[in-house]
């Protein structure tokens, strides 16, 4: 689970995706019979299922389905513009007059959040959050060709040391481990 594969950024609380905003996701994009009908009464109040759904995701595949095949991540640029702004189109009850990105530190506190919720959680899903504003890391172009990104992108790892994306995203592909990098 991740941004592009969610449909709608990385899974936040109301405090950064407004209920609202959620309401419309749900009502325009028929969730009621797709990943809330799987997320049954696991997600109580389908206006605000966002923490409850991802909780319910890591329970089911995680933790209590076969954890030996699963392992997942969020990857995410702690400042995402594109994110923030889509979930800007939640201000003012949904009638923003502007719309305006989420704050910056808001997002970042919001993925920090994601962060905290899950690790106690599961150790077969980590995060991957590196210092940018940039909504994608395989498309910059740093100095190794068009998949520059995904060999520079580098986040603090747990030991302090930085991770490059690409030995991260091997990690989970190879089912090794799940690890948490960047803030």
């Amino acid at each position: 689970m991740h941004d592009s594969t969610s449909g709608f950024g990385p899974p936040m609380a109301n405090d950064v995706v407004p209920t609202c905003l959620q309401e419309l996701w749900r009502t325009r994009w028929g969730l009621d019979s797709t990943i809330l009908a799987d997320c049954g009464s696991a997600c109580p109040n389908p206006n605000d299922f966002i923490s409850d759904w991802t909780l319910f995701l890591v329970n089911k595949y995680a933790t209590t389905g076969d954890p030996e095949r699963f392992v997942g991540g969020v990857i995410s640029a702690t400042h995402d513009l594109v994110i923030r702004e889509f979930f800007g189109f939640g201000a003012n009850e949904c009638n923003p007059d502007l719309i305006l990105p989420v704050a910056a530190a808001t997002y970042e506190q919001g993925l920090l959040d994601l962060r905290a919720l899950i690790q106690p959680r599961s150790t077969r899903f980590g995060t991957f959050f590196y210092d940018s504003v940039q909504h994608t890391t395989l498309l910059l172009n740093k100095g190794n060709g068009v998949l520059g990104g995904l060999y520079d992108t580098v986040a603090p790892g747990e030991n302090g040391e930085d991770v490059r994306l690409l030995d991260w995203v091997t990690d989970m592909i190879e089912r090794r481990h799940t690890s948490h990098v960047g803030p």
